[in-house]
């Protein structure tokens, strides 16, 4: 089988280019799933096109592929309604599949919504799309409601099919290094928190975490080292969640002198000096932590309630280690005002990141927000007809404007600028011969 596997554009541009160029790490995954099953696969990444639609247009006439996976997003679910459009257009007997975040909790409102659209693979998608792909290759018209992890049509309506279990040992999974480079990497699947702003509890399951074994991503590292990588990001929700399997990763990748660096991200409660040396050691030059707000009220409400001495704990360790600390506000929470600003940025000024992101909040499909928007009737998954990639939280909120909020932004902004050199400035390095 001929098989396309799509990132597609996404709906607004972004001010930094390599937001839009990276593929998505599960993407790999389906192609190297498919690469070892025989079939020939190509990964389109429209999202780093500057005229997707005329290089997709282009592509399917020239290699008519038999199937059409897209990677869906909110972000980017327009452009995967019109990718998939297009493919019907120019290879009407082509079978288009949605996978992904977006399709997992939208499954039959793109089903419903999108009549060029045949399949949707809900969660994880290695093993089901896999079955869909000799189910389609066969000719088979039918038996696809007894594939499970598919929505479908039935009798001209959307039809889940059975829950398609987790891989348990995703070490088992087909290796993407020994097909692709790439630069985004994955020690694990789930994440133990419950942040009501993210989807990933709702999408691997709340509490459901796997690993890959130490040894598997350190040869995966070594693998693309030789391919000419020398720098990765750990796309982990929480990279180190488990302080033993972090420390033997770090320790074999020193043990095979392999010269690399690498980012992550972490929570500010699963972090410690002994880790953090390891990590170092190893080429960890950035720790990207949730902080969400200065306010413990704040931080309650979004389901984040880690004490301010644990966050400031990570960020000293973290400078002291020769990691930049890089922190994640959100603003224009439930119960956000003026008072809570000026908490967020007392504790900024109090931790001292050396990189910062602001977030305005914004509700996506599977978050606990969005369940909530629900059950009380402020939004129904109609709203995704709209050309929006999400609900902004002072949309639904009485007691929030755009004004009130864009001024909130302004502070933690400036805040942050105004004293980034002073910040530096008081780094103090940990006293450590193995470090210098």
């Amino acid at each position: 089988m001929k098989l396309f596997l799509v990132n597609p554009r996404l709906m607004d541009e972004r001010i930094n280019e390599y937001d839009t160029s990276a593929v998505p790490i599960g993407l790999y995954y389906l192609a190297a799933a498919a690469e070892d099953s025989g079939h020939h696969v190509t990964l389109v990444n429209l999202a780093a096109e500057k005229e997707p639609d005329r290089y997709f247009k282009q592509l399917l006439e020239k290699e008519k592929p038999d199937m059409v996976g897209f990677t869906v997003l909110n972000a980017n679910r327009s452009g995967a309604v019109e990718g998939a459009r297009l493919a019907k257009q120019i290879v009407p007997e082509t079978t288009n599949v949605f996978g992904g975040p977006s399709a997992t909790f939208l499954g039959e409102f793109f089903i419903r919504n999108v009549p060029e659209l045949d399949f949707v693979v809900s969660g994880e998608g290695e093993i089901t799309l896999m079955e869909l792909a000799r189910a389609v290759e066969s000719g088979a018209n039918e038996g696809y409601d007894l594939i499970p992890g598919l929505v479908c049509r039935k009798d001209g309506q959307p039809f889940r099919t059975a829950e398609r279990g987790r891989v348990e040992n995703i070490d088992d999974l087909s290796e993407p290094s020994r097909f692709h480079t790439f630069q985004h990497l994955a020690f694990s699947r789930g994440c133990p928190g419950n942040c009501r702003f993210c989807g990933s509890p709702a999408f691997w399951g709340k509490g459901h975490v796997r690993f890959h074994s130490p040894l598997r991503i350190a040869d995966q590292v070594e693998r693309l080292y030789r391919k000419g990588v020398t720098h990765f990001y750990f796309s982990d929700d929480t990279f180190t969640m488990k302080k033993e399997r972090v420390i033997e990763l770090c320790r074999t990748l020193v043990q095979k002198k392999i010269p690399v660096t690498f980012n992550a991200i972490s929570r500010a409660d699963f972090i410690d000096e002994e880790m953090l040396f390891h990590m170092r050691k190893a080429g960890c030059i950035q720790i990207s932590f949730g902080v969400e707000s200065g306010s413990d009220r704040i931080r309650n409400a979004l389901g984040k309630p880690i004490k301010k001495d644990r966050i400031i704990r990570a960020f000293d360790l973290a400078a002291a280690h020769g990691i930049l600390p890089r922190a994640y506000f959100i603003y224009g929470s439930p119960g956000e005002t003026d008072q809570t600003i000026e908490e967020s940025c007392d504790l900024m000024l109090r931790i001292r990141p050396l990189g910062a992101i602001f977030h305005v909040l914004t509700v996506f499909p599977g978050t606990y927000f969005y369940s909530l928007l629900k059950k009380e009737n402020r939004v129904t998954d109609q709203v995704w007809e709209q050309n929006i990639e999400d609900i902004p939280w002072f949309e639904v909120d009485p007691d929030l404007d755009f004004e009130k909020v864009k001024r909130f932004g302004e502070r933690l902004r400036h805040t942050f600028f105004d004293h980034l050199d002073k910040f530096a400035l008081q780094v103090t390095l940990v006293r450590r011969s193995d470090l210098y």
